[in-house]
């Protein structure tokens, strides 16, 4: 069996190139850094796979000041935005770079984390609004990510399960969230735990998602 080729990955300053293959990040807390397989043989691979395969699963809230929690942000969102589904290519530099400062900044942020023993399998990013017509807070899911290792193991609902319980005890009115249209798999999984598309009143038709990039002058 050829061996499994080790790179050191510090993803806060993109040391090393973004794998290519995010369901190969079986991330690994070893002494304050992070481990990914560059490459593998299939039985290799699914050796690892075996490792974490039935360990217990556990969903918290990210600590934005400690090291790990900080670590496996960085690692679900660097393999969230090379999906088809995400960026379609990694984050520059000076994003990743400005990602935890900037949550730590934001006193809405609440981030959730899906653990497998040591490794992050899972992330919910999300951040406290308020709605008017309710007359109370909101949460959005901005961000909800599950590494293909995982999938179909009931990983995203577990993350959506965790997040309700807790905006339940923030008092939050609605959670609300957004999809890509062709993307079936993450809208079932939403109707399932019952979320829907927010409409408008008689012949108005359905909410749409709309944004407009702006030059920051700060």
């Amino acid at each position: 069996m050829a061996s499994l080729r080790m790179i050191f990955f510090q993803p806060r300053y993109l040391r090393h190139r973004i794998p290519r293959h995010p369901e190969r990040w079986l991330g690994q807390h070893h002494q304050s850094t992070w481990w990914a397989v560059e490459q593998d043989t299939s039985a290799g691979f699914k050796n690892l796979l075996e490792k974490v395969a039935g360990l217990s699963m556990e969903i918290r809230l990210a600590d934005l000041h400690k090291l790990i929690d900080q670590q496996a942000i960085e690692a679900m969102l660097a393999a969230y935005a090379i999906e088809p589904t995400g960026n379609g290519e990694p984050l520059p530099g000076s994003v990743m770079a400005a990602l935890i400062p900037g949550l730590q900044e934001f006193p809405t942020a609440r981030v959730f984390l899906a653990w497998d023993d040591a490794a992050p399998v899972g992330m919910g990013v999300c951040f406290l609004g308020f709605s008017t017509f309710m007359g109370k807070k909101t949460l959005n899911i901005h961000d909800l990510v599950v590494i293909p290792s995982h999938r179909g193991q009931g990983v995203g609902g577990k993350l959506l399960a965790a997040i309700e319980e807790e905006a339940g005890q923030w008092g939050v009115g609605k959670i609300t969230l957004e999809v890509l249209e062709h993307n079936r798999p993450a809208r079932a999984l939403y109707h399932r735990v019952g979320f829907s598309q927010v409409q408008g009143g008689p012949g108005l038709g359905g909410t749409l998602f709309y944004q407009k990039k702006i030059s920051s002058h700060a």
